[in-house]
């Protein structure tokens, strides 16, 4: 429970950005895209033991190609976001291959407009995303759903708890409010290897 405490307050604040203008809203996407967070194949067997640290992601359909740096949880347990706006960042619980990777980039930012993950509302299910990593292998994810939740009923379990398959989790900011000056959602990208 302690765990599903920290993760709750990871995934309501990884993303505040304080941006200072939207020009245009970033994409979310609409209810066709929501799709299905259960996977309709099964994965290829992998390997025993922890999976290699990501090194980098493409996401073709909305030309993201971008180096992963890791996260860390701060001092209220709450999952730092990213340091850069054209870099993502990539987080797990534990490294097992069970245990979906959480990927999370920046909407946009102050000063400088959109980020990396800007058109990740773009996104349907059925398209790809790869990842590469330190053992310079790359692996092919397909999107099963791409949905948006209000940050304060964020979905914790489904997006750091144990899968049945190797799964990655995509996060950004969305639904900005420009009465309040701030983001009210999250839109996250559901994929299994």
């Amino acid at each position: 429970m302690a765990l599903a405490a920290v993760l709750a307050l990871a995934g309501t604040t990884a993303l505040t950005v304080a941006a200072t203008h939207q020009n245009a809203p970033p994409p979310v996407p609409p209810a066709t895209a929501a799709g299905t967070l259960t996977p309709t194949r099964t994965a290829p067997a992998l390997p025993d033991g922890p999976p290699p640290t990501p090194t980098t992601l493409d996401i073709p359909d909305i030309d993201v190609h971008t180096p992963l740096d890791p996260l860390t949880l701060d001092d209220q347990g709450a999952l730092a976001p990213p340091d850069r706006p054209d870099h993502a960042g990539w987080y797990t619980t534990t490294p097992a291959w069970t245990n979906p990777i959480v990927i999370t980039g920046h909407v946009d930012y102050t000063n400088i407009g959109p980020a990396v993950f800007y058109r990740l509302g773009d996104l349907r299910p059925g398209q790809h995303i790869t990842l590469t990593t330190t053992d310079h292998h790359t692996r092919t994810y397909t999107i099963n759903a791409v949905r948006t939740y209000p940050k304060d009923a964020f979905p914790t379990e489904d997006v750091y708890g144990p899968t049945t398959t190797p799964q990655l989790r995509l996060i950004t900011c969305s639904n900005w409010n420009p009465a309040e000056h701030t983001y009210t959602a999250n839109t996250i990208v559901y994929a299994t290897l």
